[in-house]
């Protein structure tokens, strides 16, 4: 049972991701002003990459390898 929360948690924050991302390359190619896409670029990036990141750690559990994987999230 715990793996099927474990599952759709994960499967949750994933596609969280792909949609962050998702929004960040509309907005890209929506804006005019090249500020205004460089911040949904980077703003989106970060935040997909973040969500992507929680899903890894989730679905491999509590592990050496999810501690390297929050090292990675901390220095994004």
């Amino acid at each position: 049972m715990f793996e099927i929360i474990r599952f759709g948690l994960s499967a949750g924050l994933m596609l969280c991701a792909l949609f962050i991302l998702l929004v960040g390359v509309i907005g890209v190619y929506r804006f005019q002003y090249v500020l205004n896409r460089m911040h949904a670029a980077a703003m989106n990036d970060t935040l997909g990459i973040l969500c992507a990141m929680l899903a890894l750690i989730v679905a491999e559990g509590f592990t050496f390898t999810s501690l390297k994987l929050l090292l990675v999230i901390m220095f994004l």
